[in-house]
C-alpha cells in the first residue's frame, strides 16, 4: 500500500512538472501587450508604496498633535461617525471592519503623566507603525512606513478613562481555600481621530467590568483576571463604537 501511494505521488509530481503554467495562460506565450500590462501593474504598485510612505510621514506628524484634539477631563460625548466619508476614504463599500490602531490618552506624545505600565495594553500592536513614523520617519524601514500609510492607519482610537481600576487578587488560592479578588472596572470612552484630516470624527462613552463569577479553573488567578478584564474592555468599547459606525473594530490584546 505504501509503495503504491508513493508511486502515485511520484507520477503526480512528474505530471505537474510537465505542465507549463504561464501567468498569462496555460501553454501561451507572453505577448508584448502582456508585458506592457505587467509593467504597468508593477509601476502602479511601486507608486502606491511610495505614496503610502509619504502618507506615513504626514501621519507621524499628525500623531504628535492628537492630544490637543481631546479634553481628557471632559465627559465623552456620543457622536455619530461619518460613515459616508469613511466609506469614500476606503474606495467604496467594504463588508469588513478595519482593525485600527488604539492608544491610551496618556501614551500620546507630550502627555504627562504618562499611562502607567499596567494599562499600556490599551495601545495595540497596530499602533507601532504610527509610533515609528512619528519618532523615526527618516530611518524606519519601508515596510513599516507602508503599513503606517495604509487606510486602516488613517484612523486612531484614543481611550480616555474617567474612573478605572484593574482587577486585584486579594487572596491567593490554596489547597484548602479558594482565591478571592476585587473585580476591575472601566468608565470612560473612546474617540476616533482621522489623522489625515487632523480632527476627531466621532466618540462614544462606554463602561466595562470583570466577568461576574469568573471561573478561572487551574489558570493562574492574576493572569486569568487580567485577561478577562482586557477582553471585557475590548468588547464593550467595540460594541459601543459599532453602534455608531460599521467601519471600525478594536483589537486591544489579540488572541488570549
Amino acid at each position: 500500500m505504501y509503495a503504491r501511494r508513493l508511486l502515485t505521488l511520484t507520477l503526480l509530481g512528474l505530471s505537474a512538472q510537465a505542465c507549463c503554467c504561464c501567468p498569462m495562460g496555460i501553454g501561451g506565450e507572453v505577448t508584448p501587450e502582456d508585458r506592457a500590462r505587467m509593467e504597468e501593474r508593477r509601476e502602479a504598485e511601486a507608486t502606491e508604496r511610495r505614496e503610502a510612505r509619504e502618507r506615513a510621514v504626514v501621519r507621524g506628524r499628525a500623531y504628535a498633535s492628537v492630544a490637543a484634539l481631546i479634553d481628557p477631563a471632559a465627559a465623552v460625548p456620543t457622536t455619530e461617525c461619518p460613515d459616508d466619508e469613511i466609506e469614500a476614504s476606503r474606495g467604496g463599500f467594504r463588508i469588513t471592519s478595519m482593525y485600527v490602531p488604539t492608544v491610551d490618552y496618556g501614551s500620546l506624545p507630550g502627555v504627562t503623566p504618562p499611562t502607567p505600565e499596567p494599562w499600556r495594553w490599551l495601545g495595540n500592536d497596530e499602533l507601532q507603525p504610527l509610533v515609528r513614523a512619528h519618532r523615526e520617519p527618516e530611518t524606519a524601514e519601508d515596510y513599516v512606513l507602508e503599513r503606517a500609510g495604509d487606510i486602516a492607519h488613517r484612523y486612531l482610537a484614543v481611550f480616555v478613562g474617567d474612573d478605572r481600576e484593574l482587577p486585584v487578587v486579594t487572596q491567593e488560592p490554596g489547597i484548602l481555600r479558594a482565591g478571592q479578588w476585587r473585580p476591575g472596572s472601566y468608565r470612560g470612552g473612546v474617540y476616533m481621530v482621522d489623522l489625515d484630516a487632523g480632527r476627531v470624527i466621532c466618540s462614544t462613552p462606554f463602561t466595562a467590568q470583570s466577568t461576574e463569577g469568573l471561573d478561572v479553573g487551574d489558570d493562574d488567578l492574576g493572569d486569568a483576571l487580567l485577561e478577562d478584564f482586557q477582553s471585557q474592555v475590548e468588547a464593550r468599547a467595540t460594541d459601543a463604537l459599532q453602534e455608531h459606525t460599521v467601519h471600525f473594530n478594536l483589537d486591544l490584546v489579540g488572541f488570549l
